[in-house]
């Protein structure tokens, strides 16, 4: 399945995660080793007062970026310019973080790829997600990325079912895609660019039509 039907990945400094992949959520099985070895830039120096940094030599920070007090992050991880992470945030399991994102109050970003411009600004978590450039989650909405019975996750994309072979998989979001507050995304679920969703939606599986509003 081609990358480009969810992200443009060409403005992505961190764009080599992308390259060549068979799955659209292959990228999350590169993350680890991708942050574990990535050295291009200088490792967070000033913790910023009331903020937690956890292996400080594994965070790298760009410029601009606004780190409030009462944030924890847990490296390996990296922020791009201009982002915000704001006071209690939590960002842990290895993230990156791209240019002008949001990790806002009380929201949690965990093995996670953030595209430029994605927000998570309030009551979220995003766990083992992909969230596509200038996408945002809304209030309180949540992506479950682990299944009961923890066996393999599957995603449905036009019309067939696909075993990832991951145990935690939560979101693809689709470039400039929408979740309205409090919705859920059961593990696997995928979102074409540009689809909007209303508040209180419970979401599994692939909801396609690019530009489409699921409130037309």
């Amino acid at each position: 399945m081609d990358i480009s039907r969810f992200f443009d990945v060409e403005s992505f400094v961190h764009n080599t995660i992308f390259l060549d992949v068979m799955s659209p959520w292959e990228p999350l099985e590169r993350l680890s080793s991708y942050l574990n070895s990535y050295s291009d830039g200088t490792a967070i120096q000033d913790i910023p007062g009331g903020a937690h940094i956890q292996n400080p030599k594994k965070v790298f920070v760009g410029k601009n970026v606004l780190i409030e007090p009462g944030v924890f992050i847990q490296g390996p991880c990296i922020i791009g310019d201009g982002s915000e992470i704001r006071h209690g945030a939590y960002i842990r399991g290895g993230a990156i973080i791209g240019r002008e994102c949001v990790v806002g109050h009380a929201s949690e970003v965990k093995g996670s790829i953030l595209l430029n411009g994605a927000k998570v600004p309030h009551f979220n978590y995003c766990g083992d997600s992909i969230l596509g450039n200038d996408t945002n989650m809304g209030a309180g909405s949540i992506t479950a990325n682990v299944r009961f019975d923890r066996k393999a996750i599957y995603a449905f994309v036009d019309g067939g079912k696909i075993d990832t072979g991951r145990t935690k998989f939560g979101l693809l979001l689709g470039d400039t895609a929408q979740l309205g507050c409090n919705v859920v995304t059961s593990p696997g679920t995928v979102l074409d660019k540009g689809v909007l969703i209303p508040p209180y939606t419970h979401l599994k599986g692939l909801i396609a039509h690019e530009r489409e509003s699921l409130e037309s």
